[in-house]
């Protein structure tokens, strides 16, 4: 039988300098927001974890306090990389201000980036992005002007440019779901 964790329990697992992917979509759908509050709090009360890369498809928030904004704390995040910051304002701030490390690439693109990294790929392949704030010969996604490695690449192949966004290695998924079974089967109702 697997064994079922608080969510407290959950965020006690991660470990300094984790890499986290959220599943989730703007604001509520499907967030696991018990999960990011536990997390939330032990890091108030121990100062732990810290520098971790928040990792999501979707800007994960309310517009002002849920979701990603409860993570906007000194120390618990190093890198986040989503598909935009309006939901979650206070860590968009952090970003602007060089507190932090931050991307935004595309939605579709991070949704099936996923899918290429759990496949073990080295990335996904797309002219989604070309001649955009997310090409590298611009600003390759970074938001702020703190920098940190190139998540997205330009390559040529058969003579025509793509970008190749790089995978990301993930620590640990948190996803919310309703029920799980013993193979790791998610379903989400209501």
């Amino acid at each position: 039988m697997p064994e079922i964790l608080s969510a407290a329990d959950a965020a006690a697992l991660l470990r300094d300098g984790d890499r986290v992917l959220f599943g989730g979509s703007g604001g509520g759908h499907g967030v696991p927001e018990a999960v990011i509050l536990a997390l939330a709090e032990r890091h108030a009360r121990e100062g732990a974890p810290r520098d971790l890369t928040l990792m999501s498809a979707v800007s994960i928030g309310d517009w002002a306090e849920t979701g990603f904004n409860h993570l906007a704390r000194p120390g618990l995040v190093r890198r986040v990389i989503s598909g935009g910051f309006n939901n979650c304002p206070k860590i968009g701030a952090m970003a602007l201000e060089g507190t932090i490390e931050a991307w935004t690439l595309p939605q579709g693109v991070l949704s099936q980036l996923c899918r290429d990294m759990a496949a073990g790929r080295p990335g996904l392949l797309t002219k989604v992005g070309l001649g955009t704030f997310v090409d590298p010969r611009q600003e390759g996604g970074r938001q702020g002007p703190r920098r940190g490695p190139d998540l997205v690449e330009l390559v040529t192949l058969g003579g025509e440019e793509y970008l190749l966004y790089r995978s990301q290695p993930v620590d640990v998924a948190v996803i919310r779901a309703t029920t799980a079974d013993a193979r790791g089967n998610l379903t989400m109702e209501r």
